[in-house]
């Protein structure tokens, strides 16, 4: 299984996320040449963080023993990611096994080639990250690319028996 398709975000809920976006601060470049070149944007502000499980995650089953960036504990297990025009990625596994990411701004897809799948970003999904996969279509960026990203510390297949894909 390579992803699990959510509901599109509402109007309401995408303009609160881009709020909540540009009241972040804390910016973290990353780039590792076998990985991505690309900005994480972390949530400090424990009101955003609620707001972001209560509204997008428990609605779906999710609790939030479940959400944990294995990468860095330096975050909630919730943050932004932004590619801007120049920034690359290679295909790679994650430190997580899944993730759901929600498209803000911009447009692209993940391709995953063990699978010859691509996943279209204009939806949200629930991500297998632990599978080979890549961002697409960076060199066509026109604006930044936004996406918020919640990681999960269990393989796709845990969520997928009781996961309510509404959000």
């Amino acid at each position: 299984m390579v992803f699990i398709a959510l509901s599109h975000l509402s109007h309401e809920n995408k303009s609160t996320l881009l709020y909540i976006f540009s009241k972040s601060n804390r910016k973290v470049y990353y780039e590792d040449q076998n990985v991505a070149r690309s900005t994480n944007v972390f949530i400090d502000n424990k009101k955003y963080q609620n707001w972001i499980y209560e509204t997008l995650i428990r609605p779906i089953g999710i609790s939030r023993e479940h959400i944990k960036n294995n990468w860095t504990d330096s975050c909630c297990g919730i943050n932004f990611n932004v590619f801007q025009k120049g920034d690359w990625c290679h295909p790679h596994k994650d430190v997580n096994p899944s993730k759901i990411n929600f498209l803000l701004q911009g447009s692209q897809s993940i391709f995953f080639p063990e699978d010859n799948i691509n996943w279209d970003y204009q939806f949200p999904a629930m991500l297998n990250v632990s599978k080979t996969h890549t961002v697409t279509q960076l060199d066509d960026l026109k604006i930044p690319r936004i996406t918020l990203q919640i990681f999960l510390i269990e393989k796709i297949e845990y969520y997928a028996g009781f996961m309510r894909r509404q959000v």
